[in-house]
């Protein structure tokens, strides 16, 4: 794939310790980027939807991402993880989000099932689970989120539960989920039905899988789900704009039976959950988006640095270097407000503020969207043509919008909380 820029970045660590954990770590994620995800990027990006996750590539990914430690980031140190704050995740998923969204995205998604683990399960069940995943350096253990449904998607905060917050309550629990959830009281088991649609990461190369779904009893419920288990179908993989290299299809569950104990997270806990997880993913997904967008400013310097046109480079001319101050301007404000809640939310005993969380993912993605397409005009022709970066980055940023649910959504819920 052709690209202008070299692998440092242009900027200024305004905010950063020149030494440290978070230093480390930040320098170890811009090796990988440059070194293992802009090259597996670049070669699966024009791949058909289903050669993806059987790529030689792709595999590789994840193997060097486990290798590395970085599926083991936000895991206590106690249980042994890294213990990365969310501070620290947020450096390291920015040059992660530099090198590529969708497989940045994908390591995130990758890792929620076991934190649901490390949360929430029995001492016998993370023993079972969640340790040989942590000890894991052959990506033999990977995990996926099925979450939308054909008839819910960006309406999450909005299923099972009534919204509690603000000054008020918000009686909002008229949807459930499609996915269902019974207890077989005389085997002790749960018994998962339903379908989840195309949208869900990781579902080719999955072993497990954090499942929400509506009890039949009343409320909603997050089940550990080996996907091994008699009964869960997946679907083709699918073909989309942006964010190629990460693999998403459909799944079902046919009468799927899992233990009594893999119900990690019940009805009286769901919505603090659901608020916790997205809160702190939220973050993470705003981090990437810094990342695509430093990437879209990078690319465009350089360009126009190397550019001749109207008998200078394009650099010396003055509307140019405007537009490329206003682009580095959108990337500082974006760095610094993703930065400074991330630092805030590895506080210790700190509230998930989430409407702060909401902004990260709305408008820093709308933010980043805009930079990739400001970035890109100032290729001119030349980045709308496949194989350049800037054409890639515009289409990994657009797909961003809808990462994890719309960002106008994920605010119309915090709003509902923040003004009530």
């Amino acid at each position: 794939m052709q690209t202008y820029s070299d692998a440092l970045p242009l900027h200024e660590e305004l905010d950063m310790p020149s030494a440290g954990k978070a230093r480390a770590w930040q320098l170890i994620a811009r090796e990988f980027a440059k070194e293992v995800m802009r090259p597996c990027a670049a070669k699966l990006d024009p791949l058909p939807a289903a050669e993806v996750s059987t790529d030689a590539a792709f595999k590789e990914f994840f193997k060097k991402a486990h290798s590395r430690r970085l599926h083991a980031l936000a895991c206590p140190e106690a249980m042994g993880g890294e213990g990365a704050s969310i501070y620290e995740q947020s450096l390291i998923y920015e040059e992660l989000g530099w090198g590529s969204s969708g497989l940045a995205l994908s390591l995130v998604v990758s890792q929620i099932p076991f934190l649901a683990l490390s949360a929430h399960a029995s001492a016998d069940l993370q023993d079972q689970y969640l340790r040989p995943y942590l000890e894991d350096r052959e990506a033999e253990f990977i995990g996926c989120y099925p979450v939308t449904e054909s008839a819910h998607g960006s309406d999450l905060f909005f299923i099972g539960n009534p919204v509690h917050g603000g000054r008020s309550e918000w009686n909002l629990a008229r949807l459930n989920y499609e996915t269902n959830a019974y207890l077989d009281e005389r085997r002790n088991e749960w018994v998962i039905n339903g379908q989840k649609s195309q949208w869900i990461t990781n579902t080719s190369i999955a072993t497990h899988a954090f499942v929400l779904a509506a009890l039949q009893a009343g409320g909603s419920a997050g089940f550990l789900v080996p996907l091994s288990t008699a009964g869960v179908e997946r679907g083709v993989a699918l073909e989309k704009l942006g964010q190629r290299e990460m693999n998403q299809a459909g799944i079902s569950f046919n009468e799927v039976r899992i233990p009594y104990n893999h119900m990690l997270v019940g009805p009286s806990d769901y919505q603090r959950f659901i608020s916790n997880a997205f809160g702190n993913a939220y973050i993470l997904i705003g981090a990437v988006c810094v990342g695509i967008a430093r990437a879209a400013l990078e690319e465009a310097a350089a360009f126009c640095k190397a550019r001749v046109q109207g008998g200078a480079r394009l650099v010396e001319h003055q509307d140019v270097q405007r537009r490329l101050m206003d682009i580095f301007a959108e990337v500082e404000l974006m760095r610094a407000y993703i930065r400074s809640l991330a630092r805030y939310h590895s506080g210790a005993a700190k509230t998930r503020l989430m409407h702060y969380s909401a902004v990260a993912r709305g408008h820093v993605s709308q933010q980043a969207f805009k930079v990739c397409s400001d970035a890109l005009d100032l290729f001119g022709h030349i980045g709308f043509s496949k194989g350049v970066l800037i054409e890639k980055l515009y289409r990994d940023a657009r797909m961003t919008r809808m990462m994890g649910g719309a960002g106008t959504v994920a605010q119309l819920r915090a709003a509902q909380e923040f003004f009530a």
